[in-house]
Order: C-alpha cells, then structure tokens, then sequence
C-alpha cells in the first residue's frame, strides 16, 4: 500500500474502517450494520470526489487553478455531505448513531494520513 498515493490511501482505509464498523456493529443488528456501512462508505466517497477534482492536475498545474480547483472540490464537498446526511437521515433516522459513529470514525483516518505525507 506504501507506493499509492496519499489520496487513494485515504479513501482505502476508509472503506476498510467502514467495513469493521459495520462489521461491530452487526452484533447490534443488520440495521445498525447497513447504516454504519451507509456512513463509512458515504466519507469515503466524498473523499474520493474530492480527490479526483484536486489531484488528477498534472505537476506544472498553476498553484492558482489548484487553489481554484481545492476551493472548489470543498464546497461541492460540503454540498453532497449534506445531501448524504439528510437522504440517510430520512432512511437511517431511527439508526443515526451507528451511521455518526462509523462516518466520524472513518474521519480519524485523515490524522494518520498527515503521518503518511511526512514518509
């Protein structure tokens, strides 16, 4: 995995966390299993729509497009993940918790990714 990049790293590991929270909380039910897999999976892909808006430029990019192009990437963020939480809010209502949970789990993820930056 060392010779991946940092951002499929990320995005990696987090369906990995994803599936062992889901995978902990099958001892609660399928329900609360399904609605944790729904928030690991749901970080995932929002990092993985951030990634290929942000780092699919080529190396000689001007550093005002990838600015542009971070700025950017972060907003449709924050517009999809509220998207996300709401349809999963009217779907998962009853089962928030286990969804929260593995989502802010998934989320300890970008921490060890600053400790993969500095390899």
């Amino acid at each position: 995995m060392q010779r991946y990049s940092v951002p499929v790293r990320i995005v990696f590991w987090q369906l990995l966390v994803a599936l062992v929270g889901a995978a902990l909380w099958l001892m609660a039910g399928t329900g609360p299993a399904l609605a944790a897999l729904v928030g690991g999976v749901a970080s995932a892909l929002l990092s993985l729509q951030f990634a290929l808006r942000v780092f699919v430029r080529g190396p000689g990019t001007p550093p005002e497009l990838v600015l542009a192009a971070f700025y950017r990437a972060e907003a449709i963020k924050l517009v999809l993940a509220l998207t996300m939480f709401v349809v999963a809010a009217k779907y998962f209502g009853h089962l928030f918790v286990p969804l929260l949970t593995t989502y802010l789990a998934t989320l300890v993820v970008y921490r060890a990714a600053l400790l993969w930056a500095i390899d």
